[in-house]
């Protein structure tokens, strides 16, 4: 962008018309410029290199009323929480959760382990859709709005050890 770049832009339009919800599509995905996009009221963060697929799902999930940041952006905002601050369970980790089916327990796992969609559709052999449509099922039904959460809940639960 010529005049503003996207943090700026963002800034002004959360200011000038809070109720809209601006997702960031951009080749800037350190960390720091993630976090003031956060900041400053964006609803979504994506990589210029995300599919098409995901940037329908981030317009879909932000129109929904929902945050949303690419799996490349989630990890690297993961990396911005320290160990020492997870709780661990106390009793042996779960094997599954079981408000989930066997397939969104599998999805789930492959997801918190840093697979993308396409990964877990050629582990698990559905297509990229089936598997983004079990990430979006177990999400509604556990009530988590975000991959990171998701990630979050998963290690609380005892699901993974990620």
């Amino acid at each position: 962008m010529p005049l503003l770049n996207g943090i700026k832009a963002a800034r002004r339009i959360v200011a000038e018309a809070p109720e809209t919800k601006v997702i960031i599509w951009s080749m800037h995905i350190s960390k720091e410029y993630v976090l003031e996009a956060l900041r400053v009221g964006v609803k979504g963060v994506l990589a210029k290199t995300c599919t098409l697929d995901e940037l329908v799902q981030a317009i879909q999930q932000v129109a929904a009323g929902h945050s949303y940041l690419s799996s490349t952006i989630s990890n690297a905002i993961l990396g911005l929480i320290p160990i020492s601050s997870i709780p661990v369970p106390d009793t042996a980790p779960q094997v599954v959760d079981a408000k989930l089916s066997n397939r969104e327990n599998q999805v789930l796992r492959l997801l918190v382990e840093d697979n993308c969609t396409k990964e877990i559709g050629s582990l698990l052999h559905p297509s990229t859709k089936t598997v983004e449509t079990y990430r979006l099922n177990l999400m509604k039904k556990l009530e988590i709005t975000s991959i990171v959460n998701l990630v979050k809940y998963a290690i609380q639960e005892g699901i993974t050890t990620v």
